[in-house]
Formats: structure tokens, sequence, C-alpha cells
């Protein structure tokens, strides 16, 4: 699951905030993305711990990466599960992500699948992707190429290049 190893940082603007969590968040968001890890901490902190899923995340990825903060999976993990059991589906691709490498969390498989599927049926294309692959390689769900087919379409539907290269390399082989 390489691939899913990588941490995308996307589709941050789901779910509804106050305005003051908002701008916090936006202000986090525009901080990460310029580098500024120190402040994307200092902004998303408080929001994180009164429940903010989108800067929950946004903590667990400063601690997966080690950015503003000292490298630590477990703490990673801690904080993609708050944001993930309030089914915000970047935080559960990346908890799955987590189970599927053993970061943070014994790797399980199983684990890593449910996670994916949660995201996935929401729609979150490299969840699909993922959960595809699982399916394909009988990584913690049973072996089923027709399953994986069905996930993989729904990814490269949505213009994802690595669900449409592997729907090609799984349909070609079947």
């Amino acid at each position: 699951m390489l691939r899913s190893a990588l941490f995308f940082f996307t589709a941050f603007c789901f779910g509804l905030a106050s305005t003051a969590a908002l701008a916090d968040f936006e202000s986090a968001k525009k901080a990460f993305e310029t580098h500024d890890y120190q402040t994307a901490l200092k902004q998303c902190a408080t929001d994180a711990e009164s429940g903010d899923a989108r800067c929950q995340n946004i903590l667990g990825v400063l601690y997966a990466t080690g950015q503003g903060v000292p490298q630590d999976y477990a703490e990673a993990a801690r904080w993609y599960r708050k944001a993930a059991d309030q089914g915000y589906s970047v935080a559960q691709n990346n908890l799955a992500v987590f189970y599927a490498n053993g970061r943070g969390v014994p790797q399980d498989y199983a684990e890593a699948a449910k996670w994916f599927r949660k995201a996935a049926d929401q729609g979150y294309a490299e969840a699909q992707s993922a959960l595809g692959f699982h399916y394909e390689h009988g990584q913690g769900v049973p072996q089923d190429y027709a399953e994986a087919a069905k996930w993989y379409r729904k990814a490269a539907d949505q213009g994802d290049v690595d669900a449409q290269n592997d729907l090609e390399v799984l349909l070609q082989g079947r």
C-alpha cells in the first residue's frame, strides 16, 4: 500500500463549523500549505481539542510527518482516529493507511480495509483505490477481483490515475 502511505492534504472543506473554527481551520490550512507548520499547529490545537475533525486530521498529519512537532506515529494515529470516528473521510483514509502499514498501530489489514471502506463509501477516491487494492490482493478482505474492479472503477471515474492503471492491469490479467 505504498501509494496510500502518501498523505494527501486535500478535501479539507467538508462539514459544518462555526465561523471562528472555520477561520482557524482556513488559517491552519494555508499555513500548512506554505510549510509554516508552527502556525498550523497553533491555529488548530484548540479546535482539535474541541472536536474539529479537520483540525484533528491536520494534527495527525503534523505528527505523522514530524512537521512542527516531533514525529510520533502513535500520536498521529490518535488524532486520525478522533477525526475518523466523526466520519471525516480524509482522516478515515489516513488511519487506514496507518493500519495497512503498521504505523502507530499494529498492522491489521482487516482494520485497514474497514477504514478504507468507510472513506470509500463517502466517495473518497484514494480510499476507493486502496480498497480495490485490498480486494485484488486479499488483504483484510476475501480476494475478489470483481469487487476490486468495482472500487478501482469508482476511483478511476473520479480521475484517480493510479486506479485507472490498476483497473486496466486487473482487467487485462483476468
